[in-house]
């Protein structure tokens, strides 16, 4: 997946972003959240996450969510799915993500259904300027993948989340995968 070449500049280029920006304050509390969803959920783990990282949230007129749901919507920032996850007092709640979300850790990991984002110029091409960077950096890590693929492994999280649903869990997707379209 990873072409030497292409990752060393990425590699560079993270180092000098992490001196200059206080990131590792920031990865110690989501290797914390991590760790803690075993211990004690993801509902409670993702309250805990959020307030490690000073958001507070006004939780109103959030319903109990009993048996099966479906939840969409959009996804302005990167903490839409740990605020969600933080409010549902649940913790059986999947939230369907890029593949590369999988990897992120171990516990994290069982939560997500993945989802094959289709990684054209185009994806690009579309994006402000930082976000053109994070997507850069974030598909040197995952790679680009055959169109058939897209559609054989987007074929099987539909089916995954439509069963997870059946089965009586909270399923949660953004149906954009991104902030790039209000």
């Amino acid at each position: 997946i990873y072409d030497k070449k292409r990752f060393t500049f990425v590699k560079l280029l993270l180092k000098t972003v992490f001196i200059i920006f206080p990131y590792d304050s920031i990865l110690k509390i989501t290797a914390k959240y991590n760790h803690n969803i075993q211990k004690i959920g993801l509902s409670q783990s993702s309250r805990q996450y959020i307030q490690d990282l000073s958001i507070n949230i006004s939780k109103t007129n959030m319903p109990v969510i009993k048996g099966g749901c479906l939840i969409f919507g959009n996804h302005p920032t990167g903490l839409d799915p740990y605020i969600l996850s933080s409010i549902i007092e649940r913790d059986d709640v999947y939230i369907v993500a890029d593949i590369y979300q999988q990897r992120k850790g171990n516990n994290i990991g069982k939560h997500i259904v993945p989802i094959v984002y289709a990684r054209t110029q185009k994806n690009l091409d579309n994006r402000e300027f930082l976000n053109k960077i994070g997507f850069y950096i974030m598909r040197q890590f995952t790679g680009y993948v055959d169109k058939n693929l897209v559609k054989i492994q987007n074929e099987q999280t539909v089916k995954t989340a439509g069963k997870l649903i059946q089965e009586g869990h909270v399923v949660i997707i953004f149906p954009d995968g991104g902030s790039n379209n209000p």
